[in-house]
């Protein structure tokens, strides 16, 4: 006698499962869930996109007898310099 009632339904691999379907917040297309669960919010194109902005405003200055610094802000890099005039 076939107990039909515990067995669980065959599904197809292949088919595509729309629970695991996340969008990015900035474009609103489909990327894939194991970059959801890494944490990050938007999709490749996007990410790199906001990385390429962000990287616009930054600088590396070599200090005397130091060593090399970050810098983000224009100000810091004025305060860097010792023979400025202001």
């Amino acid at each position: 006698m076939n107990n039909t009632n515990n067995t669980k339904p065959k599904t197809n691999p292949d088919a595509p499962n729309f629970l695991d379907a996340v969008y990015c917040m900035d474009c609103g297309e489909e990327y894939s869930r194991r970059r959801f669960d890494l944490g990050y919010d938007i999709c490749m194109d996007c990410g790199e996109e906001n990385a390429r902005l962000a990287r616009v405003h930054w600088t590396v200055a070599p200090l005397n007898k130091s060593n090399y610094v970050l810098i983000t802000d224009p100000s810091e890099l004025a305060q860097l310099n010792p023979k400025r005039t202001t």
